[in-house]
C-alpha cells in the first residue's frame, strides 16, 4: 500500500515475490504510471530470462 502525492491510498503493485524483488527505494518518488513501466519491465524481464543464468544474476536488480 502507498500513498500517493494526493493523498489517496492504493496498492503500488502487486507481485509474487519469487518473480522480482520490489523494495521502498525502488518506489520512493515515483508517480503511478512510473511504477506501473516499472512493473512492466521488471515482468518483461522475468519472462526473457534466461534460465541457464546462474541464480544470482536476474533482471530486477535494474532500476
Amino acid at each position: 500500500m502507498v500513498r500517493w502525492s494526493d493523498g489517496n491510498v492504493t496498492e503500488a503493485l502487486r507481485y509474487y515475490e519469487d518473480e522480482m524483488l520490489v523494495s521502498e527505494g525502488d518506489l520512493v518518488g515515483l508517480t503511478q504510471e512510473q511504477v506501473r513501466s516499472l512493473r512492466h519491465r521488471r515482468d518483461v524481464g522475468y519472462l526473457q530470462r534466461d534460465d541457464s543464468a546462474p541464480d544470482d544474476v536476474g533482471p530486477f536488480w535494474d532500476a
